[in-house]
């Protein structure tokens, strides 16, 4: 499991043992489980040791010791996780309450993580799990900055089944707000969410999506100030045929920047079509393994190179929808096509020689107000004038004109068709 998802690790898998447990519990087998000490085999850099083991028919409980190493290259600074959990049986399935302290690692984790901490997790009868972890506030001061991250919570939704190693489904972290001050500069984004039901349990790859949003997002600063609502980034993964297929967007409900007019309702979409799976099963575990090697960066950094490299020689088919709004204006750009599979020995060369292996066609349009406000917005930081309607007329004249464009009133539309090197422009009504 990456580092990305054990960030919050032991908390994270404290939650689905949590779960797993009770399960057995309802089977009759949660002593076995215990003696067992499941969770130790099924999670890497992770020990979890019970005693006290108590258990009745409608309640229970166990003392544990968990001991995880987030980072291999120093196992001195192994955090350590004393705790408790008492069970009681519901109506509706099995609760769980967790009280942990740490009891030692690095000093970050000790000064956020004071006191007891909990774990809440419900088990249905089907052992499906759902465990709420609440993350207190951090509020930081180091090197003239002040940190301040409002209390979260971390929700874990597993199964546990009565055979077989408990699997984590989905992980969802909702952070109220996050405030960054240092000096006059103030950065602040609030409502902020990651979802993921990705790289869960298995190091192979597998479908599921990754989901980030920031509800609002604003920099205040003497140089550069700007703010952003409705962030969103997602990336969903399906397998299907023998290939794997990722699709990506990139949304913004609004977008402010200096010397910019107002940016709405923005869309990046890219969607990737054709890809082996071998490959990036082979450029997973290079990262995989990028992130516990305590080798020199620059050896790790050249073989995941090289297996993004491999990835990208065998080619694949591609996608695109974007869009976007300002000062009344619009423009979109569709694009699809694909890039041929190559035998380059390095990215520099790949990059040199990615022009000809390209294959696609682009639809192009935009009108007068969006033209308006880049070109005014333009010209005038550059000259202090601003472009005259005629102008403006005259450039959408003379695109038609020269067969680089259809006008449909104060729009104009554009078919690029890209093969290998060589572009031309079409008919976007024969298209």
């Amino acid at each position: 499991m990456s580092k990305i998802i054990w960030g919050a690790g032991c908390l994270v898998t404290l939650a689905a043992s949590a779960g797993a447990a009770t399960n057995w519990y309802a089977d009759q087998k949660l002593t076995g489980y215990y003696a067992q000490e499941a969770l130790s085999k099924a999670a890497e850099d992770l020990d979890v040791k019970y005693s006290n083991i108590q258990l009745g028919m409608m309640q229970g409980s166990a003392d544990w010791v968990m001991t995880f190493v987030p980072d291999p290259c120093k196992p001195k600074e192994a955090i350590v996780l004393q705790g408790q959990d008492q069970i009681q049986k519901k109506w509706n399935g099995y609760d769980i309450a967790s009280r942990f302290t740490v009891q030692s690692g690095n000093e970050k984790i000790q000064s956020v993580f004071k006191g007891e901490q909990q774990i809440q997790t419900h088990i249905s009868w089907l052992g499906n799990v759902k465990a709420s972890v609440n993350l207190p506030r951090i509020d930081r001061q180091n090197d003239g900055a002040h940190l301040r991250l409002d209390p979260s919570t971390l929700y874990i939704y597993a199964a546990a089944p009565v055979q077989g190693e408990p699997k984590v489904s989905k992980i969802i972290f909702d952070m109220p707000a996050l405030t960054v001050m240092q000096g006059q500069s103030q950065v602040l984004a609030q409502n902020i969410q990651f979802e993921t039901t990705q790289g869960l349990n298995k190091k192979e790859i597998s479908e599921g999506y990754t989901r980030f949003s920031i509800g609002a997002f604003q920099r205040v600063d003497n140089t550069f100030s700007g703010k952003i609502k409705n962030f969103e980034m997602l990336m969903d993964t399906q397998i299907k045929d023998g290939s794997v297929a990722i699709d990506s967007s990139l949304k913004m409900g609004e977008m402010v920047i200096p010397s910019t007019p107002l940016i709405k309702d923005a869309v990046i979409h890219l969607a990737l079509s054709n890809i082996k799976p071998q490959r990036l099963a082979e450029l997973s575990a290079v990262w995989e393994k990028s992130n516990k090697s305590c080798e020199s960066s620059e050896l790790m950094q050249a073989d995941v190179s090289q297996a993004f490299l491999n990835l990208l020689n065998e080619g694949m088919d591609f996608k695109s929808e974007n869009q976007l709004s300002m000062n009344a204006g619009t423009a979109s750009a569709k694009l699809e096509g694909k890039m041929m599979p190559s035998h380059q020995g390095s990215i520099s060369a790949f990059a040199q020689m990615l022009p000809n292996l390209l294959s696609f066609k682009a639809n192009l349009a935009f009108d007068k107000n969006i033209y308006r406000s880049v070109m005014n917005n333009y010209t005038q930081a550059a000259t202090g004038k601003m472009m005259t309607e005629q102008a403006i007329e005259q450039t959408f004249s003379a695109m038609e004109s020269g067969g680089q464009a259809k006008r449909d009133g104060d729009q104009l539309k554009m078919l690029l068709d890209y093969q290998f090197g060589q572009k031309q422009f079409l008919d976007p009504n024969q298209n």
